[in-house]
C-alpha cells in the first residue's frame, strides 16, 4: 500500500501556484506536503529518494553557503521542489567531510612511543586477569587511566577513534537543536519539523563552509601564512553573521531580538553540543 495520500491538502501548489488534481503538481512536479505528520515516516521519504541528483543538488551548495536561511525559508514556504531534500543533502555533505578533510592534523605533534615503551604501556593493566577471569577492584581505573595515558603518547590514537563517533554525535544533535529553536520560537507558527528542516540545514552549512573555508585556507597558505591567517578569520566571522541571518530570514524580527535570542539559542546549544562531545570523547577513548 503506498504511503502517498490519494488526494491533495491544499488545492493549489505551493512552488508554482498552479491548481492541484493530485498528490503531485501537474506544472512543476512538486509533492503536496504536510507538515503534520511522524518524522519516521518523512526520514523513510528520504531514503527512498536517496539515489535521485539532478541539477538542484549543485546548486544548493551556493543557496546554502551564500544566501542564509533562504533554502529553509523556501523548504518551509512550501517551495521544495527546486531544492534537495534536507536529510539527504546533510548525509552527501557530511559524507564529503570526512572524506576530504584530513583525520588528525593534532596527530602532527604527537609524542613519538618507542615499541618497547608501547608494549609496556599495553601490559599495564589493560587487559583481564589471567585466564580471562573478573578484573579485581580498581583494575577499571587502573585501564582509563592507562588508556588516558596512551593518548596522551599518541594522540592519533583517540583522534581517529574520535573522528569515527563523532558523525553519530552531530546526527543525534539534530534534533535537540530543533528543539531549542521550537521552545525559544514557539510563537513563530512553525511545527517541530520545520524547526528540524532548520537544524538540518544549518548543521550542513558548517561541514560544506569547512570544507571550502578549509580548502581556500590551504590554498592561501602556499603563497602567505599571513594572508591565510585573515581568510581563516574571515571564515570564522562570517559562520557568525550566517547563524543571525539565517535566524533573522526564518524567523524574523529586530536585529536586536535576532541577536539576544539567536545568543541564547547559541549558548544553549553549545552547552548540549559540549556534553554530547564530551560523552563522544570518553566513549571513544575506552573504545579505541
Amino acid at each position: 500500500m503506498s504511503s502517498d495520500h490519494d488526494h491533495p491538502i491544499r488545492t493549489r501548489c505551493q512552488n508554482c501556484e498552479a491548481e492541484l488534481k493530485g498528490p503531485y503538481c501537474s506544472a512543476c512536479g512538486q509533492k503536496d506536503f504536510d507538515f503534520h505528520q511522524s518524522f519516521g515516516h518523512v526520514l523513510h521519504e528520504a531514503v527512498e529518494t536517496w539515489f535521485h541528483f539532478d541539477g538542484s543538488f549543485f546548486r544548493g551548495f551556493y543557496d546554502l553557503l551564500f544566501r542564509p536561511g533562504a533554502m529553509t525559508k523556501e523548504f518551509n514556504e512550501g517551495k521544495r521542489a527546486r531544492h534537495v531534500p534536507p536529510l539527504r543533502f546533510y548525509l552527501v555533505v557530511s559524507v564529503l567531510f570526512f572524506l576530504l578533510i584530513p583525520p588528525h592534523d593534532a596527530a602532527q605533534g604527537a609524542v613519538i612511543v618507542d615499541d618497547e615503551d608501547r608494549a609496556e604501556l599495553l601490559a599495564s593493566g589493560l587487559t583481564a586477569g589471567p585466564g580471562g577471569t573478573a578484573p579485581e577492584p580498581g583494575t577499571v581505573e587502573r585501564e582509563v587511566e592507562e588508556r588516558v595515558r596512551q593518548f596522551v603518547q599518541d594522540p592519533s590514537l583517540f583522534w581517529n577513534a574520535f573522528l569515527g563517533a563523532l558523525p553519530k554525535t552531530l546526527l543525534a544533535c539534530l534534533p535537540l537543536f530543533a528543539l531549542i529553536t521550537r521552545v525559544l520560537y514557539r510563537r513563530g507558527g512553525l511545527h517541530y519539523l520545520q524547526h528540524l528542516i532548520l537544524s538540518v540545514h544549518l548543521h550542513t552549512f558548517v561541514f560544506l563552509w569547512w570544507l571550502v573555508a578549509f580548502g581556500w585556507v590551504k590554498v592561501i597558505g602556499l603563497w602567505s601564512d599571513s594572508i591565510a591567517d585573515l581568510a581563516g578569520l574571515a571564515a570564522a566571522i562570517y559562520v557568525f553573521y550566517y547563524f543571525y541571518a539565517t535566524l533573522r530570514r526564518v524567523f524574523g524580527g529586530s536585529r536586536l531580538r535576532i541577536l539576544l535570542k539567536g545568543t541564547f539559542v547559541g549558548a544553549c546549544y553549545t552547552l548540549v553540543l559540549t556534553f554530547a562531545m564530551g560523552v563522544t570523547v570518553v566513549v571513544a577513548g575506552l573504545l579505541a
